[in-house]
């Protein structure tokens, strides 16, 4: 695969999209499952392979192993990453000098979901991904989500399913695509491509894969250990305030949230009823905001100039 060509998307207007997501994170109707049959397929999942996880010596990792010259731990590819000691100095609160490992991992990855219409409505490709560090081992993923050692294939396995719907020219149209960066406290300047795809072509369905509603993800990201934290990042940078809302003066706009709270009224407890709403009105309201996006800006600059970090390898 010949990923150093750039993929040519159509870039979606930013009023179709939004409209769109909206749309989605209100609507539980799946042709596919329901919410029950969903858990009752994400268990199955789960028991379809066998995994079995155990601690084990420096030693003894295949192809993992300390740099005589700098004590870093290291693959024999020189690929994926290292861990690295560092020295922390800074301004920034109680204590102003610490040492710690790092993963340092240069590398750009890719957290990508792939979404589809169906019946009108925006489905996101998700899949029943094992890492062995969650609990209970399998949790639901972004469609693809590799580093760029996995996805070029330096372990000389098989590339990431669904991988040509990123890379390839096709019909699709780009609908989220940012750089944002790992955990700064656990990774040296990582980032990763958090890229959100709708492509109106046929999708072969793997065993591990399933369509869903966003409805039926924030669901789903309400209970336990269930929706790994590069799925979560990735759905993070969805946005939802429609343009079609924000045109509405204010007399239309409460309108259409009580008829948003009378459509949800038998899923959402009494003393929610008018939360959907409430997010909506803040997602879409600028009127009555604590402080406007210069002066939010203005603090964030602030906060840059007066703290001080240096972090020495």
């Amino acid at each position: 695969m010949n990923i150093k060509r750039q993929p040519q998307y159509n870039i979606k207007s930013s009023t179709s999209k939004e409209l769109d997501f909206l749309i989605s994170a209100l609507s539980e109707r799946n042709p596919f499952m329901d919410f029950p049959a969903f858990l009752d397929w994400f268990e199955k999942r789960r028991s379809a392979h066998l995994f079995n996880v155990e601690k084990i010596s420096f030693e003894d990792l295949d192809q993992w192993s300390f740099g005589t010259s700098t004590g870093n731990l290291r693959h024999a590819s020189g690929k994926f990453f290292t861990i690295e000691g560092i020295l922390v100095e800074t301004n920034v609160g109680p204590i102003s000098q610490w040492s710690q490992p790092i993963i340092n991992q240069p590398e750009i990855g890719i957290l990508g979901i792939l979404t589809k219409k169906f019946n009108g409505v925006l489905h996101f490709l998700m899949q029943a991904k094992m890492e062995p560090g969650n609990i209970g081992f399998v949790q639901l993923g972004p469609t693809v989500q590799a580093t760029r050692s996995n996805f070029t294939q330096v372990h000389l396995g098989k590339a990431p399913p669904y991988l040509e719907y990123f890379f390839n020219k096709s019909s699709s149209n780009i609908l989220i695509d940012t750089l944002q960066s790992e955990q700064g406290g656990r990774f040296l300047f990582k980032r990763n491509r958090n890229i959100i795809i709708e492509t109106s072509r046929e999708v072969e369905l793997l065993d591990d894969y399933c369509w869903l509603t966003l409805a039926q993800i924030h669901k789903l990201i309400s209970k336990d250990n269930m929706v790994n934290m590069d799925a979560r990042s990735v759905l993070a940078s969805i946005p939802f305030a429609a343009s079609e809302l924000k045109n509405l003066d204010s007399i239309n706009l409460n309108l259409a949230l009580k008829k948003l709270d009378a459509v949800n009224a038998s899923k959402i407890p009494t003393d929610m009823e008018s939360f959907h709403s409430r997010v909506i009105k803040s997602a879409v309201s600028s009127r009555e905001v604590l402080h406007d996006s210069g002066e939010v800006i203005s603090w964030f600059t602030e906060l840059k100039v007066c703290y001080e970090l240096n972090v020495e390898r």
